[in-house]
């Protein structure tokens, strides 16, 4: 042995490293013990938010062969829906309603913005404007509650606010509502202040000298041009002022700052394990859905195929192009359908083809007769047919008018998806006793009940 190997052994001692190793493994422990506290916190804070009872632990384990409602027809369908939560007058009245439609076979998405003050009908609860229906349909599960006798065999037909939003919802625009999420302003605003503000760019000034305020009066809100680092509150009036834009220019800034949320929130690592952990306190308690964690999982999957830059943003308002109008009902602001109370026929031909017309593919030559005795209304209903991708064969007069619009199938039923869609959009009759001539497949009489 040499005198350095001599050395070396000398200067080794065994208790002094051991002493380190405890050391180390006791710091490794008490990081894991840490983490597995903060991890059992943020499950249980995101467990809130979903429709079901399962382990949040399946989000990341591996695929398995759950699907979504409406996934093999190829459109799954979200309603969402903005209220001001907390415990004021009006806070679950929902002023923000989307249905997000996610197409599984070409990877879009699209959004229809229904307005807050359109005036609609609930089956047995009678008229009110769109807003408080989740509110009604909370009251009346509320009060099925409190009216259940302690009898154990007895059962009561519970409707929740979201099951009462999504089914007036779906009959309003005639295509099926398979989940809802519903997220209240003050947890919005509490997410961006956790992730220190959103960073956005205004394209122009923005003056709202008629902003809301929670007792009822309003105040001013003003933003110029530019580059501005938005807090919590200062981005929900972003979001929310509506006075002096239109309601699409509202779902725009709303888009910009969802997508600045996005990327700050990916932004996030381990080391923000504190953030992190708020963060899913707000989520838990701000954001509710009927999707379960599996359902979430494998919705998450989907939508890394979809490209959230170009989803499709349609909005119903008062325009010239637009199927509703201003109304005013004992004394106030109400939108209303154009063809008349009730009639949404249009919305729902907005509603169905806002991917596209896929009735279009089944190439039937359509020809549009004028039996409704005004100047004008087949041209009418031939271009708006022709824009959304139908093929015209010819516009003429019928020879009588007709109080219904009517429909002649001249196929032989060689296309049920057009002549399904056109009976929707118009609520038309079918009548095959009509005789035309004509080498269209389909004839489709305007009526009087179009005026």
């Amino acid at each position: 042995m040499t005198k350095k190997d001599h050395v070396t052994f000398k200067n080794f001692n065994p208790k002094k490293n051991k002493k380190k190793k405890v050391i180390i493994w006791s710091i490794i422990i008490i990081i894991v013990a840490v983490l597995i506290y903060f991890s059992g916190t943020i499950i249980s804070n995101l467990k809130k938010m979903f429709g079901d009872d399962s382990s949040i632990i399946s989000l990341i384990k591996k695929s398995d062969n759950t699907k979504l409602k409406g996934e093999e027809e190829g459109r799954v369908n979200f309603l969402l829906l903005g209220m001001a939560g907390g415990y004021h007058d009006g806070g679950i009245l929902t002023d923000t309603i989307i249905v997000l439609s996610l197409n599984t076979k070409t990877n879009k998405a699209a959004m229809l913005s229904i307005p807050r003050d359109l005036y609609i009908q609930i089956p047995q609860d009678g008229y009110t404007k769109i807003n408080a229906v989740f509110s009604i349909g909370e009251s009346k599960n509320t009060e099925n509650i409190q009216n259940l006798k302690s009898s154990q065999e007895e059962k009561i037909s519970e409707t929740s606010g979201a099951d009462l939003a999504k089914e007036t919802v779906s009959s309003i625009i005639g295509i099926p509502i398979h989940y809802y999420m519903r997220m209240d302003f003050e947890g919005f605003k509490k997410i961006v202040d956790t992730l220190g503000g959103v960073d956005v760019y205004v394209k122009e000034d923005l003056y709202d000298p008629y902003y809301p305020t929670e007792d009822y009066k309003y105040q001013i809100f003003q933003i110029t041009k530019g580059v501005h680092h938005l807090d919590g509150a200062t981005a929900l009036m972003y979001v929310r002022s509506r006075e002096t834009t239109s309601d699409f220019d509202r779902s725009k800034r709303q888009q910009q700052v969802l997508a600045s949320i996005k990327d700050k929130a990916e932004k996030l690592s381990i080391l923000n394990i504190g953030k992190i952990t708020e963060l899913s306190k707000i989520l838990g308690d701000s954001i509710k859905t009927d999707l379960t964690i599996a359902e979430t999982k494998h919705l998450l999957e989907l939508l890394k195929k979809v490209d959230m830059n170009n989803i499709i943003n349609k909005v119903l308002d008062n325009s010239s192009d637009s199927p509703l109008e201003d109304g005013n009902i004992n004394g106030a602001y109400v939108l209303l359908p154009k063809l008349g109370m009730n009639n949404y026929s249009a919305i729902q031909a907005i509603a169905k083809t806002i991917f596209g017309n896929e009735n279009a593919t089944e190439d039937s030559q359509i020809a549009v007769y004028n039996g409704s005795g005004v100047s004008g209304m087949a041209k009418n209903a031939a271009d708006e047919l022709s824009d959304l991708g139908y093929s015209i064969y010819s516009i003429d007069t019928y020879t009588t008018v007709l109080s219904r619009t009517t429909i002649v199938d001249l196929s032989n039923g060689k296309y049920p998806k057009t002549i399904e869609a056109l009976k929707d959009k118009y609520q038309a009759i079918e009548n095959s006793s009509l005789t035309i001539s004509s080498q269209a497949d389909i004839i489709l009489i305007i009526g009087k009940d179009q005026i």
